[in-house]
């Protein structure tokens, strides 16, 4: 195969690839988009695929335009800026398709049309930002796609905006002071990474050091806070090596360690190291559907609840809701929503899914596993326990089709699958999968 040829794109498939074929080879290429004629340059020749490189777009799809980011193909974050935004949402319905087609081959797809985001830049509510010092220069930013190369940043249209202003503050604060930054090969250097949360008003903040060794500089500390008003500091401590953000232990270096959300009625507490979902403006279709679902049922299991998000937004329709959280920050964050929403019909499980699925009954199931989805021993919890409806909330619609094929052969019928774009100008897509028990008494 020649280093450089030109090729038609097919269709686009997971990971936001371009998708041709030459000579009976799949070819995937990024940052294109289907019918386009794409001078290409081979980056990695496997015996089934190989990966190219777009030099040139030869002939370009009536749907291309200009991306509104001047480091898009450069950074990693971004796949699909390139595309007018109607047409994105087409991109990600073929996407969990093409999931479905090739790992679950089901027959009359009940897939719905996606739900699109009400805010499509400057949604994202979490960074974390690598950092690397050059010839005495700090640079922060985030990686290049599927590397370790940091690209340095001073803009970033899918970022809330206090978040990148609040990021180059910190980043000329730290090359003053002189502060050693991490070096993954060395396993060397104090600062690894600036983790920046904020809510969807962008009225409070929540600044975490994340440091390779305990005893972040007071003097910094004190710099931070003099730039405005922020909400809390946070140092963590991570002393492993590898490419994990967060380590487990942490200490508390000014104001509070969490910020508040507000959704619907219900305000969310998120600590620092607790996970919440990135694009709060997507999150009242998401919770109109799974109303639907829910409505006229009576007890619930929250299986990955993290602080409560999903299952506590319900309570208010059910008798008993019982929220299952293995990590200890989101747990702590989900008793304390319990009472600052004053909800006496709800119980936390500090637990793995697995284990507490066996002690448990309801007849409403809600998963939001992480991305490699359900485990044996929750398959076997699903099983056994038989809950009448599950709502399957996935972000790896591989993984979502997958897990369909074992519940369809555990007697669960598919009824639905609505896919929603929580994540704009990216190729990642949410998918909400709504199972129902084809026999009630099996």
């Amino acid at each position: 195969m020649p280093k450089q040829f030109e090729i038609e794109i097919e269709k686009i498939v997971q990971e936001g690839y371009g998708l041709s074929r030459d000579k009976g080879k799949i070819i995937l290429v990024p940052y294109v988009l289907p019918g386009e004629k794409v001078k290409v340059e081979i980056k990695e020749d496997k015996k089934d695929v190989a990966f190219a490189e777009p030099l040139k777009i030869k002939e370009k799809s009536k749907y291309r335009i200009i991306p509104k980011c001047k480091y898009f193909g450069i950074c990693g974050g971004c796949h699909f800026q390139m595309a007018r935004y109607v047409y994105q949402l087409k991109l990600k319905e073929e996407i969990v398709k093409d999931a479905f087609s090739h790992n679950a081959k089901i027959k009359d797809l009940p897939l719905e049309p996606i739900i699109p985001s009400p805010e499509v830049y400057y949604y994202r509510t979490r960074a974390h930002f690598p950092l690397k010092r050059v010839s005495g220069k700090v640079y922060a930013g985030f990686y290049k796609r599927e590397s370790h190369f940091l690209i340095s940043i001073d803009e970033c249209p899918i970022q809330k905006k206090i978040i990148i202003e609040w990021m180059k503050r910190i980043r000329d604060i730290l090359q003053e002071e002189r502060i050693t930054i991490y070096d993954e090969k060395k396993h060397f250097g104090r600062l690894r990474y600036i983790s920046i949360k904020t809510n969807k008003d962008e009225r409070e903040l929540l600044i975490t050091f994340v440091t390779k060794e305990r005893g972040f500089p007071k003097l910094i500390v004190k710099r931070v806070e003099e730039l405005g008003e922020l909400t809390g500091i946070v140092e963590n401590i991570n002393r492993t090596k590898g490419n994990v953000i967060f380590g487990e232990e942490e200490r508390l270096l000014s104001g509070r360690n969490y910020i508040f959300e507000h959704i619907g009625d219900l305000t969310f507490r998120i600590s620092s190291k607790s996970f919440f979902q990135v694009n709060p403006s997507i999150l009242s279709s998401l919770l109109k559907i799974m109303e639907e679902e829910i409505k006229g049922y009576e007890t619930l299991i929250d299986l990955y609840a993290g602080v409560g998000l999903l299952g506590l937004y319900f309570a208010k329709f059910l008798k008993k809701v019982y929220l299952v959280e293995i990590s200890e920050s989101s747990v702590n964050d989900a008793l304390a929503n319990i009472k600052i929403n004053d909800l006496m019909n709800c119980e936390v499980i500090k637990s793995d899914a697995g284990e507490a699925l066996n002690n448990l009954n309801a007849e409403i199931l809600i998963l939001d596993p992480p991305r490699k989805g359900l485990d044996k021993k929750v398959i076997e919890g699903i099983r056994e326990k038989k809950p009448l409806k599950i709502l399957y909330l996935s972000c790896s619609p591989p993984t979502l089709a997958r897990d369909t094929k074992v519940l369809i052969k555990n007697n669960y019928e598919l009824t639905r699958i609505i896919p929603f774009d929580f994540f704009p100008q990216t190729y990642h897509v949410e998918a909400l999968a709504v199972f129902e028990k084809v026999n009630h008494s099996s």
